[in-house]
């Protein structure tokens, strides 16, 4: 048997760690972010034969002159895609629609009972569009309409920002013509925006890879180098809070018992509602309508709609449950509408059930026993958020 030996001599480098540590990195840093729509309807005069005669003003004329049927068509231009999302977009292209800042005004507002510094931003949107006239199906004229649509949207912008910070796009333009009467054509547009505050920043995150040097220490100043004071977020405004879980809910059950004003009633209960949709707080959706099967000598049948909610309290493990409360309205079976705030309660475990309480001036609504639903009519799960930040 051969003896084993220790191997000398050269030997492999020691591997080199490359572990996750804290990094300070300059990124673009979205202060604000805005989606908007404006709808607007130009009256454009049809051009005439100034130029070159007859004009499509000339032919209009003389195509309803002779009996026939005249039609039109809007065309919108083309508008970069939505994606990739870059933080500074690249300037338009020649024919693209563009975007300026005109003025913008700081001020406060009241938000969610507190006076938030904001800025009150003017701009103006412009594009062309192209517009084809027909008689009875064949092409008279075609020119194209330069369009311009101001816009004011109030924005997170702390000082020093300014419009240099301000990034706005046109992402979609939708134009339809309405009519063609007296030498003119009426356009109805509709214009979607988007609007980003940003500015670059320096942030500590958990990074691999790059290892900064300690610097090399030098003479002290003659004078004192001022501090980096970033611009501080405006937290009342932008980013949004997110939802701890969201739901699903459309069902419709026969023989529901509810107390309605203090009274027993047993009836068909439909509720149809889309809570935290993208878990966005926002993009909820709550409808519940309930018909009396007695409604002599009182109808205790109404249609309540969530407005609001304040409060989302979710269990999310073995028995998933979501209780919702906020404000809302009932419409009752006059066609009376009343507001109040509600309690919502869905649970999901091996039975399914839904509770809606509602208090209102002269209004009230409470499930005595939780109503059972069908399982595959409810879903409820969880919404991955941001850890809570620390204090």
């Amino acid at each position: 048997m051969k003896r084993l030996r220790p191997i000398r001599g050269a030997q492999e480098p020691p591997l080199i760690p490359n572990d996750v540590q804290p990094e300070c990195i300059c990124v673009p840093k979205v202060y604000d972010w805005v989606q908007d729509v404006n709808r607007v309807t130009k009256t454009v005069p049809l051009p005439d034969g100034t130029d070159s005669p007859p004009g499509c003003r000339e032919l209009v004329e003389e195509a309803i002159a002779g009996g026939q049927v005249v039609t039109a068509e809007c065309s919108a231009p083309d508008v970069p895609p939505l994606f990739p999302l870059t933080c500074a977009p690249e300037p338009p292209q020649p024919g693209q629609p563009t975007c300026r800042v005109v003025s913008i005004q700081r001020t406060t507002i009241p938000v969610n009972g507190q006076q938030v510094p904001v800025a009150i931003v003017r701009m103006q949107f412009n594009f062309v569009v192209n517009v084809t006239i027909f008689a009875d199906g064949t092409q008279l004229c075609n020119f194209d309409v330069p369009i311009s649509v101001p816009g004011e949207v109030v924005l997170c912008l702390p000082e020093p920002l300014d419009e240099t910070n301000i990034n706005c796009r046109i992402t979609a333009i939708q134009c339809n013509v309405v009519q063609v009467f007296d030498g003119a054509v009426e356009l109805d547009l509709i214009v979607c925006k988007d609007i980003q505050v940003e500015a670059e920043v320096k942030l500590e995150v958990l990074a691999k890879f790059c290892k900064p040097r300690q610097p090399i220490p030098v003479p002290p100043p003659v004078f004192e180098c001022p501090t980096i004071e970033l611009p501080p977020q405006c937290p009342e405004l932008f980013p949004q809070v997110n939802c701890d879980c969201q739901a699903e809910l459309d069902t419709t059950v026969e023989g529901a018992a509810l107390t309605v004003n203090g009274v027993a009633a047993t009836g068909t209960l439909t509720a149809d509602a889309i809570i935290c949709n993208q878990c966005m707080p926002e993009e909820t959706r709550i409808e519940v309508t309930f018909t009396d099967d007695t409604p002599t000598p009182v109808n205790e049948s109404f249609t309540f709609r969530a407005t609001s909610f304040d409060n989302e309290i979710c269990v999310t493990n073995a028995v998933n449950s979501l209780t919702l409360t906020g404000t809302g309205t009932v419409t009752d079976s006059s066609g009376n509408t009343i507001n109040g705030s509600y309690t919502l309660v869905l649970v999901s475990n091996a039975t399914c059930t839904f509770a809606l309480a509602f208090t209102g001036p002269g209004f009230t609504i409470a499930t005595p026993v939780a109503i059972d639903i069908p399982c595959e009519d409810l879903t409820i799960r969880d919404c991955a958020n941001f850890p809570t930040p620390l204090p």
